[in-house]
């Protein structure tokens, strides 16, 4: 067990190598640094010594390092931030520069590969009112080449929610041979040369993904599947469809005259099958716990 942990610290991620890394807000809104903590011995150490705003922050798989966007400057009249990616060392508090002035609206949009070697991540500026512009970079972890774009700047990245433009963060297969990003309309699907393989597409808007908060890689509830939170356009009923990378064809699994999904929700494996439970708020202010498993 952790002791020492500040009381209104924000407790960041885990990783197999026993350490915790967590944000500590003081009570100045820009004091906040960044800490890591070794849960075997309890020692606890700053990885940052500035007070600048950071957030999107994650732990890499191997342990060695944490990515964090490093706020640089505000465009208030377009409300998001201008960052940079940096990757802080988890020995030394190195710090590097991967990605400079990387525009941010909302959103922790950014995962490791799982060998810890690339850095996928979504960039979103705000160019007028309803108007955004939303790109998909790969850059490696080492900082020996350069942020490569792979879409071209006329596809629709972010997602629609409420008529707020939000990111999700690209997702990686387990053994790091192809990258996902969530589009409006369904999934882009890369491979490790950032070649677009296929784009896949429904006949609803997309509102989110079913995946695991805090993972890099893509959960998939049979193989080769993606499970997709959608809304009516017509009738703004929102639903749940299954999606097949496969083939790219899709089934509607339910839709219903629903408010909204709750963002948080779990998914839950083990080795027999699979339960994912999702809080739903519907319309008439009630609220449900739907439980899905293997027999989708």
């Amino acid at each position: 067990m952790i002791t020492g942990r500040p009381s209104n610290a924000i407790l960041l991620s885990s990783t197999s190598f026993c350490m915790e890394a967590y944000m500590n807000r003081t009570q100045q809104a820009l004091d906040l640094l960044l800490h890591i903590q070794r849960s075997t011995t309890g020692n606890a150490r700053s990885l940052t010594r500035d007070q600048r705003v950071f957030s999107g922050w994650k732990l890499a798989p191997d342990g060695h390092a944490v990515a964090l966007f490093r706020s640089r400057a505000q465009h208030a009249l377009r409300q998001h931030f201008f960052c940079d990616l940096i990757s802080l060392s988890l020995d030394g508090g190195h710090s590097q520069v991967l990605a400079r002035c990387v525009p941010l609206n909302n959103g922790q949009a950014l995962n490791w590969s799982p060998d810890s070697r690339w850095l996928a991540y979504t960039s979103i500026e705000r160019l007028a009112e309803e108007v955004t512009h939303e790109r998909l970079f790969v850059v490696s972890a080492d900082g020996s080449t350069r942020p490569q774009e792979l879409r071209t700047l006329d596809e629709a990245l972010g997602l629609s929610t409420g008529g707020t433009r939000v990111s999700e963060a690209p997702r990686w297969s387990k053994d790091g041979q192809r990258l996902y990003q969530l589009t409006q309309r369904g999934c882009q699907v890369f491979d490790t040369d950032w070649h677009r393989l296929i784009e896949l597409s429904i006949d609803r808007e997309v509102i989110g993904w079913v995946q695991p908060p805090l993972s890099a890689t893509l959960w998939t509830p049979l193989p080769e599947t993606l499970l997709l939170l959608t809304r009516n356009v017509q009738t703004k009923d929102t639903g749940l469809a299954l999606l097949f990378l496969g083939h790219g064809e899709s089934e509607l699994l339910v839709e219903g005259p629903m408010m909204s999904f709750h963002p948080f929700f779990r998914v839950e494996e083990n080795r027999a099958d699979a339960v994912i439970s999702l809080l739903v708020e519907r319309q008439d202010s009630s609220t449900t716990i739907w439980h899905f498993d293997q027999g989708l």
